[in-house]
C-alpha cells in the first residue's frame, strides 16, 4: 500500500504517469519537484526495461527464423533427394544450386558416391551414398540427410 506521506515510490509513480504538477507551490512556499537523483533512478529503470525487452524481441525473431528453417529444410531435402534418386546416373559428382524464387535464401548441395565395403563384396559396387545439405542465409543454418541406395539392373 502507498501511504499518503511523500515517499520515493510515490514520486516515481507520479513521474511515470505525468500526474505531478511541478509548478504548484507547497505549504512552505517552495516549488515541489523531482531531485536529480530521482530522475536518474527513473531513467535507469526505464533503460534496464527497454534493454531487456529489446533482448527478448531479438531472441524471438531468431527463434522464429530458426523454427521456419527447421520446418522447411527437411521438406526441401526430401524433395531434392527424390530428384536425385529418380535420375541417380545423372548425379555422379557433387552439385549445388538454389530453389529459386519459391524459397529465397535456401541453397542445396548434393553428392553421390560409391560405398566401399569388404563385407558387401560385389554388392558394394551397386550401393550409392547420397548426401543432401540444405543451407539458409549463406550457411547460417544447415540441414543434412544421407541415404544409401542399392541400384537395380
Amino acid at each position: 500500500m502507498i501511504e499518503k506521506s511523500p515517499c520515493l515510490w510515490k514520486r516515481f509513480c507520479l513521474l511515470l504517469h505525468g500526474l505531478r504538477n511541478m509548478s504548484k507551490p507547497s505549504d512552505n512556499g517552495k516549488n515541489e519537484g523531482f531531485t536529480l537523483l530521482e530522475v536518474m533512478i527513473a531513467f535507469s529503470i526505464i533503460a534496464i526495461v527497454i534493454t531487456t525487452l529489446w533482448g527478448l524481441h531479438s531472441k524471438t525473431v531468431y527463434l522464429n527464423l530458426n523454427s521456419q528453417f527447421d520446418t522447411q529444410a527437411p521438406f526441401l531435402a526430401e524433395v531434392k533427394m527424390a530428384q536425385i534418386v529418380e535420375n541417380i546416373e545423372k548425379y555422379q559428382e557433387a552439385e549445388e544450386g538454389d530453389f529459386g524464387e519459391d524459397f529465397p535464401g535456401y541453397a542445396w548441395q548434393s553428392s553421390v558416391s560409391n560405398v566401399e565395403s569388404e563385407t558387401l563384396g560385389d554388392l558394394s559396387e551397386k550401393l550409392k551414398k547420397i548426401e543432401v545439405t540444405i543451407g539458409f542465409n549463406d550457411g547460417e543454418f544447415n540441414y543434412s540427410i544421407i541415404s544409401y541406395r542399392l541400384l537395380q539392373e
